[in-house]
């Protein structure tokens, strides 16, 4: 009982307890990444990107018309047209890199969870995050 113990808490120690939840996670997001485009995917975000990626990425408000991005901050098509420049242009390609962005928040979250309360709490609240 006393090495289940230590194993224990060396996950704990070096955050490997995160791994299985961002596992799972993945796994759950993995049949999402070949559908079509839908809703503000399809209307905003992935003409404006796609139009940024042509024309090259950009800060500049004035490097594509308005109504692609409809007032929206540009850091986002700016940093998603240079991942379609980079990796190419499939669906999936192009879903990836969010789904990147949202590893990247879900590490976050459990970190600062952690650090903040204890590591109960980080799990609990990583776990909740991960399923909306």
């Amino acid at each position: 009982m006393q090495w289940k113990q230590k194993i224990i808490d060396l996950a704990v120690k070096k955050d490997l307890i995160l791994i299985p939840l961002l596992l799972i996670f993945f796994l759950m997001k993995v049949p999402d990444f070949s559908l079509p485009y839908f809703w503000d995917e399809a209307w905003s975000y992935i003409p404006a990107i796609i139009e940024f990626a042509i024309r090259g990425p950009s800060l500049m408000p004035v490097s594509i018309s308005p109504e692609l991005y409809r007032g929206h901050p540009l850091l986002f098509y700016f940093l998603s047209s240079s991942w379609m420049k980079l990796f190419g242009d499939e669906i999936w390609i192009t879903r990836l890199f969010p789904f990147l962005i949202s590893v990247i928040l879900i590490i976050s979250i459990y970190r600062f969870t952690k650090k903040t309360f204890n590591t109960v709490t980080a799990v609990l609240t990583t776990t909740i995050f991960c399923m909306q």
